[in-house]
């Protein structure tokens, strides 16, 4: 398989603290390894700035804001 995007809805939502951290390096393990973008759908300010390089804020399905991860 060779995707040429990963679309991640809440992968991480339902999961304890340590399961959660182990999975968010894997998905960046894997990120490095494939070198395509990953869209990845979250209300967690934690794992947006573990995971992103860049951040779209939506609100009522619009975009209000597009930023570089801090």
């Amino acid at each position: 398989m060779e995707p040429e995007l990963l679309l991640l809805d809440e992968p991480l939502s339902a999961l304890d603290h340590a399961n959660r951290k182990a999975l968010q390096g894997e998905l960046m393990e894997l990120q490095r390894i494939w070198q395509i973008p990953f869209l990845l759908v979250t209300h967690s300010r934690k794992e947006m700035a573990v995971l992103a390089d860049e951040v779209l804020f939506l609100e009522k399905g619009r975009q209000v804001r597009l930023q570089p991860a801090a």
